[in-house]
């Protein structure tokens, strides 16, 4: 059996984003290093019936591909956890990419502490910046869940820290995986196009299965926005699918809560969520000017009355830190100290390149630092508009310009 699995999930993905995403998830220290062996891991790809050839991708960067008929995101997830040989399992959406330390951490950290769920730091990336959300729970705390404590704290999320209903930031035992997918693999049945929500429903499951749920921060998801995934609200129909799947998701999620120890509190919490999610589809619908679904939500969400979206429902996106637009440089260099071993100049260094060559030190990497010698490693390059438009109050008064449900806050999602 191998140590790790990583699958990726993959339909028409422009190729220039899957082979970012493939260099990012090989030029890492799984690879091993001067003094720490490599992992045995596989990237598996299930390729979700794409008309694009993916082949010289595939030679490329050493992957086990798996072609099948087109049947959505859910049951190309279901199969990649059915084929994965790996002992634990990781997700990877084809158009994101991960820094160089990401899962190796995540990996030890399983294994010391026994942990089903390991959950690391994640940020987005859109066609100018990256950047991560400092009230997210997930990045500015430390989390060690046990027994029923796992699945009651994922539920007292109630929706609104993407976090923890999201596959791609975590680490699964494939013990646990796969007893959920026994559980959810009835449910795909006859959903072809299962495309949103399906991941919160499987981490649910997940979670509910776990014994022990921990977290660490030793580098970054970066989650791409862009036009053509499957979360963006860009018809009716498009809306009207994701209403009907969150409806699917929460009934399956409220029944199985009433079983567990504690059940109606978590259910008084799937309710909430439920509400939150009317306000933000009523939003979308209302921007979007689909009248029409407006029964469908409030049947779907069993709400009388349709609200938008508060400024609390984002709260958890509301504060950002910029990345700086050299991180692929930075990672590029630690990596190759970890290959080949040898000294940091710590004189100037950064708060992340310090953390990240701080983890790499803790999986076994003989690396030092010493003021004034050794590999320098560049400050976060961060442009002047980049940071003007990201000062909390220039956000916030975006957010509360341009509501959630409009074009243009869409549009300056992406651009921003």
């Amino acid at each position: 059996m191998r140590k790790l699995s990583i699958i990726i999930c993959v339909y028409n993905t422009p190729k220039s984003y899957l082979e970012e995403c493939l260099g990012s998830l090989t030029e890492t220290t799984l690879g091993g290093g001067a003094s720490v062996p490599p992992v045995d891991y596989e990237i598996l790809m299930i390729d979700d019936g794409s008309t694009e050839n993916y082949s010289d991708l595939v030679e490329k960067y050493g992957v086990r591909y798996h072609k099948t008929e087109n049947r959505g995101i859910f049951r190309a997830r279901l199969l990649g956890i059915e084929l994965a040989e790996g002992e634990y399992i990781a997700f990877c959406d084809s158009d994101d990419t991960v820094t160089f330390n990401y899962h190796r951490p995540m990996l030890r950290l399983a294994e010391d502490e026994h942990a089903d769920i390991v959950i690391n730091d994640w940020a987005f990336h859109t066609e100018r910046s990256r950047y991560y959300c400092v009230s997210d729970t997930t990045i500015s705390t430390d989390i060690a869940l046990f027994g029923n404590e796992c699945i009651s704290a994922f539920c007292e999320q109630e929706g609104r820290m993407h976090s923890y209903y999201v596959l791609w930031n975590k680490l699964f035992s494939a013990d646990v995986l796969k007893r959920m997918a026994a559980q959810v693999s009835p449910i795909a049945e006859g959903k072809e196009r299962f495309n949103f929500s399906e991941d919160a429903l499987m981490v649910f499951f997940a979670f509910k299965f776990s014994s022990r749920v921990r977290n660490l921060h030793t580098g970054y998801y970066f989650y791409r926005i862009h036009d053509s995934q499957s979360v963006s609200v860009i018809s009716e129909a498009r809306l009207r699918r994701q209403i009907e799947c969150m409806g699917v998701t929460l009934s399956i999620m409220r029944d199985e809560c009433r079983s567990l120890p504690n059940g109606e509190d978590m259910v008084t919490h799937i309710d909430e969520w439920s509400r939150l999610m009317s306000r933000t589809h009523y939003s979308h619908a209302r921007g979007g000017g689909y009248q029409s679904l407006y029964p469908l939500i409030k049947q779907t969400y069993g709400v009388s009355e349709l609200r938008g979206s508060t400024r609390a429902d984002g709260a958890a996106y509301a504060d950002n830190v910029l990345i700086g637009a050299n991180i692929d440089k930075i990672d590029a260099l630690l990596l190759k100290v970890f290959k080949e071993g040898g000294v940091i100049d710590s004189a100037s260094i950064d708060p992340y390149a310090l953390r990240a060559a701080e983890a790499m030190i803790n999986i076994g990497g003989r690396v030092e630092f010493s003021k004034g010698n050794g590999t320098i490693i560049p400050k976060e390059s961060i442009s002047l508009k980049r940071k003007f438009y990201h000062i909390p109050i220039v956000y916030k008064l975006g957010m509360m310009l341009f509501p959630k449900g409009s074009r243009i806050r869409a549009f300056l999602k992406r651009r921003l």
